[in-house]
């Protein structure tokens, strides 16, 4: 099994995010779902990444917005310049 977590912008209130859990639970291909509020996040376990597909599909037609996380962007340093004596 696959794992993930997504962002939700619009998650606010535990009748919500009830509402969510047992949607996403009743598609089933879709295990051990768990929902924090405090983070607006879903996470979710799920067989391909057709499942994932279909999972962000049906909370867009929630009317639920999905964020894409921001990664943490990683500094590019130039190794130091040495050179030979």
């Amino acid at each position: 099994m696959l794992n993930t977590c997504l962002l939700i912008q619009n998650l606010k209130d535990e009748k919500t995010a009830n509402a969510l859990k047992q949607k996403l639970e009743g598609l089933g291909f879709v295990a051990n779902v768990n929902i924090n509020l405090a983070e607006r996040t879903i996470y979710f376990e799920y067989a391909t990444f057709r499942d994932m597909d279909l999972v962000r599909s049906e909370l867009c037609n929630m009317g639920r917005i999905v964020v894409v996380p921001k990664r943490k962007s990683i500094s590019k340093r130039k190794s130091p310049i040495v050179h030979p004596n």
